[in-house]
């Protein structure tokens, strides 16, 4: 809800609403959208939220910190 409004540098990172989420205002809102949502567009917010899952896996989190770090990946 209102992920405009998120400080930067709360959690989750990296949603992007209409690219792998939806953001709405209240309850109405977000029924309003989610009815207006096809099946290309479907698909477009599903990979987009795959996408997002995937670089934001604990795998890739842990990769990222230990690379921060001066750990190399392997």
């Amino acid at each position: 809800r209102q992920l405009e409004s998120k400080p930067p540098l709360c959690a989750p990172h990296g949603l992007e609403p209409g690219r792998n989420c939806l953001s709405y205002a209240d309850a109405e809102d977000l029924l309003q959208q989610v009815d207006a949502v096809d099946e290309v567009r479907y698909a477009e917010l599903q990979r987009g939220a795959l996408d997002w899952a995937r670089a934001n896996s604990t795998r890739e989190r842990a990769r990222a910190f230990l690379e921060h770090l001066g750990f190399p990946a392997q």
